[in-house]
């Protein structure tokens, strides 16, 4: 299982991806909505997604990729 972290701030992120590996999840970063939308090539289960992204929308990166 791959999980998408999308957040502006490095220590959210951090957070969220060491929650992840303490059960085994595998996750890849993403610091704006931009870099997101690169990588979503990439199949991933799921996606956390900061709504207030310094480029594009949270929401708009959902809409996106779904």
């Amino acid at each position: 299982m791959k999980v998408l972290i999308v957040d502006d701030d490095i220590k959210s992120r951090k957070i969220l991806c060491d929650l992840f590996k303490i059960k085994d999840i595998h996750t890849v970063e993403a610091e704006s909505g931009k870099k997101a939308l690169e990588l979503i090539s990439v199949e991933f289960k799921l996606c956390i997604c900061d709504i207030k992204l310094p480029d594009i929308s949270g929401t708009e990166v959902a809409r996106q990729i779904s």
